[in-house]
């Protein structure tokens, strides 16, 4: 599983970095070139969104107490959804804060769910409980923390203001998350063994490396970071199902996988594609709702709380019981 793993995230990174290297040779325009990024890790986005909700469809139905029917049920889901929804744009137009949280729990999601990988290697297709050790949750934290400050290093400093309630909030909040990764790496490489340790350790030696040499990502673009990061998720996955779907025996069995994660990602790709690539303005309205990141933010949120909702928190340890329990 450890070589399955590091497999992985050596091929993710080749491709990330493959992306980036294209994308900013091809396009020199800074803001361009951010919108190019989002329109691609976007529309894959969408395959990846549904693809977890299809491929834990019986999961989520078996959270429906007995006593709702799948209907009612469906039904009440979809308001709520809509209800979020209009809440969540109400807030966007109060104040551009509520992005900040929202994107600091779709960079856990992808931290959380790297430092999975090897149990999500090791286990049936889908992931597992949500582990309750300290070491993976607060090396989730710490990895989350640190991500963040850097994201918002890179966003201009009006940019930075806006989300934070102004220079001082930006600043309070650089220094508070800069201090939680630092924080959280130090305690991981104190307490901690084995890999947590290393990671620990990697995490403070970044933050205190990011600190000192500012300049260090002056070549980046808040568009490369947030494209990066969602696109690392999405190849990640597609890695980790191609290669639990070829453990599968069963021949039948593993093409019926393959024709479900096709038919999750190819009629979204086709979708997205399709409103690209169609001329007119008649389109701008839908064009917008599919596309912008503020919206894909919001369902991207929602991803989480479904897939945490399936999977569920790890059960506590059952201590073994003492010799003497059976006298």
């Amino acid at each position: 599983m450890a070589s399955l793993t590091w497999r992985n995230r050596a091929v993710t990174v080749s491709c990330v970095c493959g992306f980036l290297a294209i994308t900013r040779t091809l396009i020199e325009d800074p803001w361009l070139r951010a919108e190019r990024q989002y329109l691609f890790v976007i529309t894959l986005g969408y395959g990846h969104l549904l693809g977890a909700a299809v491929f834990a469809r019986q999961r989520m139905a078996d959270l429906i107490p007995a006593r709702f029917s799948r209907r009612r049920a469906g039904g009440a889901i979809g308001l709520a959804v809509l209800d979020l929804f209009v809440v969540y744009a109400w807030a966007t137009h109060v104040t551009l804060a509520v992005f900040l949280p929202m994107l600091v729990v779709s960079i856990w999601h992808v931290v959380e769910n790297d430092l999975f990988l090897r149990r999500a290697y090791a286990g049936p297709i889908g992931m597992g409980p949500v582990p309750r050790s300290s070491d993976h949750q607060v090396a989730a934290i710490a990895a989350t923390a640190l991500l963040a400050s850097l994201g918002q290093q890179l966003l201009s400093p009006a940019a930075g203001a806006a989300l934070l309630g102004g220079t001082r909030g930006a600043e309070l909040g650089h220094t508070l998350l800069r201090a939680a990764a630092l924080g959280g790496g130090l305690w991981i490489t104190a307490k901690s063994r084995g890999g947590y340790r290393a990671f620990g350790a990697a995490v403070a030696l970044a933050t205190v490396t990011l600190s000192l040499v500012p300049t260090l990502l002056s070549n980046v673009s808040f568009g490369d970071f947030f494209s990066a990061l969602t696109l690392y998720h999405l190849i990640q996955f597609l890695l980790l199902f191609a290669d639990r779907i070829r453990r599968i025996p069963d021949r039948a069995a593993r093409r019926a996988q393959v024709r479900r994660l096709a038919w999750v990602h190819v009629p979204a790709f086709v979708l997205c594609a399709s409103l690209l690539l169609l001329p007119g303005d008649g389109l701008a309205t839908l064009r917008y709702a599919v596309f912008s990141p503020a919206i894909y933010l919001f369902w991207s949120v929602l991803h989480v709380g479904q897939t945490l909702a399936v999977r569920g928190l790890e059960r506590a340890r059952v201590a073994s019981p003492s010799p003497l329990a059976a006298c």
